[in-house]
This record gives C-alpha cells, sequence and structure tokens, in this order.
C-alpha cells in the first residue's frame, strides 16, 4: 500500500469513491468542490497495485482538520482507513475531525489510533445525525 498525493487526473477515481461511500444523507462532496481540493494538493490516496483504493482530504487549519476519509467498499477490511490516518498523523502533529454518532466502525477505529471524543455537534448532519468531535492530543 503506498500513501501519496493524488492528481488531477484521478478526479473521476476520487468521485466514484466518494459516491459509493457517502449518500445524500452524507452530503458528498461535489465534482467541483473535489476538484478545488485535488488541485491545492489536500487529498491524499491509498494505492494498492496502482489503483485508488481510498483517500483522506485535510483541511490546513491551526490544528488539521480531517474533513472526508472513504474507502471504496470493494476494498474495505484491509486496513486502508488505518494507514491513510496514520499518514496523516505522520504528516500533522494534531487532527480534529468530525464523524457521525452511529459510525461505530470509524469511531473504534479512531480510538485505537489516539483520537479522543471532545465533544458532540447536535444534528450536525442533513439528516439529523450528531456528529462526535474527536481530535489527537
Amino acid at each position: 500500500m503506498i500513501c501519496k498525493h493524488t492528481r488531477p487526473q484521478e478526479l473521476h477515481a476520487l468521485l466514484e469513491i466518494e459516491n459509493a461511500c457517502f449518500g445524500q444523507k452524507d452530503s458528498p462532496l461535489t465534482k467541483r468542490a473535489m476538484g478545488y481540493h485535488l488541485k491545492r494538493g489536500r487529498v491524499v490516496g491509498a494505492y494498492e497495485e496502482g489503483k485508488l483504493r481510498g483517500y483522506i482530504l485535510v483541511f490546513p487549519r491551526k490544528i488539521p482538520r480531517v474533513y472526508s476519509l472513504a474507502v471504496h467498499p470493494n476494498a474495505r477490511g484491509r486496513g486502508i482507513a488505518q494507514i491513510l490516518l496514520q499518514h496523516a498523523l505522520h504528516v500533522n502533529a494534531r487532527l480534529r475531525l468530525e464523524v457521525r454518532a452511529d459510525n461505530h466502525g470509524a469511531i473504534a477505529l479512531y480510538e485505537k489510533l489516539g483520537f479522543t471524543c471532545k465533544g458532540l455537534k447536535k444534528a450536525f448532519y442533513p439528516d439529523g445525525c450528531d456528529a462526535k468531535v474527536y481530535s489527537t492530543p
């Protein structure tokens, strides 16, 4: 598995992963938004045998924010999300993120990697689901 910045010509592959992972209730990134972040070098992909399997999008801030983390459904269960998060933690001293309160698998991964819950944002998602706010020490 290799993690590296994605290239503009991979926009279609990124959107395929985005749309396979996030339904309308999760407000998937639009083509325009993904292209914007891609051009600014904010998207790192996980590549297996040369194929893009997942990505992480981190916003540069005082404490960088993981805006999106996605692994194609066909590539799940191989530790790709963990590899992407570890890469982001290697590049950034600290990270923060919001996660759906009902996404127990993601929450378990974040806690395994040392993230701690710092709060709750009520009705954060369009469908009314709360978000838990996590950050690294």
